[in-house]
């Protein structure tokens, strides 16, 4: 097993509160950073969520 590094257990750590919907900046605050860091670092982890947040939108919008 590889060794994991402070930096990838942060990263992780970060992945896994987006992914379950913490806000940004309460993830932010909580690892010191800013809102405005975590955008730039993490907006990736955001597309899911984007994607999950339009099919919804899509589902309650029943264009015929």
């Amino acid at each position: 097993m590889e060794r994991f590094s402070a930096h990838i257990l942060r990263h992780t750590f970060v992945s896994i509160l987006i992914a379950e919907g913490v806000a940004v900046t309460t993830v932010a605050k909580i690892i010191g950073d800013t809102p405005e860091m975590m955008m730039k670092a993490y907006a990736h982890s955001l597309d899911d969520e984007e994607l999950r947040a339009t099919k919804i939108l899509s589902s309650l919008i029943r264009l015929k």
